[in-house]
């Protein structure tokens, strides 16, 4: 699913006899979520934990209210008090997001790449974009909890390009071959700004990498060293 198609499916989700609702959804809501994506391609590990509340809000508010609504379609007042309880259990989805760290990076880094990739990878038909979209996406959510600065920032710089690009494209209609390149070169300097603010973070990481790459050219020596040793013992015996 395209990031615009998921703004359609949240505007169509407001039901019947709330047309005004809709139509202000549908003007604002795309550049609102505009606005959010270009300051996610920008500084995109400073307002991640952000994303990641709003992410899990809206799954603890949709998930509840599409089963209500598919079961007993309420109206009026019945509506709106099952909208206030399923906006109470996405807010407390969000607040306990935090508690599993590794759970909430591993399914937002999924869901962020998974909406923003396969509209750019069409080339592929519909069919092969999705896979792909969803191998970059499990590849990139499994990276994502093993390094987290790096990955965290390339995630969102390339993801927040492609999702705002989209938003562009089906408000502009410009062409799909511009609109690619533009989100390219936005999501390298969306890149090129958070390897500058996040340089500190970075330097860790990359200490932390060389540390490990060390570690594991050493474990090779030290068998060898303890074999030889080992083996002096045995012919001393």
């Amino acid at each position: 699913m395209e990031f615009y198609e998921l703004i359609e499916e949240i505007v169509s989700a407001i039901p019947d006899g709330y047309e005004n609702v809709r139509r202000v959804a549908e003007v604002l809501l795309p550049w609102i979520l505009g606005i959010c994506t270009a300051a996610t391609c920008f500084f995109g590990h400073a307002v991640h934990k952000i994303w990641n509340a709003f992410l899990f809000f809206w799954i603890g508010f949709f998930v509840p209210m599409l089963i209500i609504q598919g079961l007993f379609a309420p109206v009026g007042a019945v509506f709106w008090i099952c909208a206030a309880l399923s906006a109470a259990f996405g807010a407390a989805c969000a607040y306990f997001s935090k508690k599993i760290y590794k759970v909430y990076l591993f399914i937002s880094t999924l869901i962020m790449v998974f909406i923003a990739v396969p509209a750019y990878l069409s080339f592929l038909g519909e069919a092969g974009s999705v896979l792909a979209g969803l191998v970059l996406a499990v590849a990139a959510a499994i990276l994502s909890i093993k390094y987290k600065y790096l990955t965290v920032i390339v995630t969102t710089a390339f993801s927040g390009s492609f999702m705002f690009f989209n938003i562009i494209e089906r408000q502009t209609g410009q062409s799909h071959v511009l609109i690619t390149i533009f989100a390219v070169i936005f999501a390298l300097l969306g890149l090129a700004v958070q390897c500058y603010v996040e340089r500190e973070e970075l330097k860790e990481t990359y200490e932390h990498l060389k540390e490990r790459k060390k570690q594991i050219k050493s474990v090779p020596g030290k068998w060898k060293e303890k074999t030889t040793s080992d083996k002096k013992d045995s012919d001393i015996e």
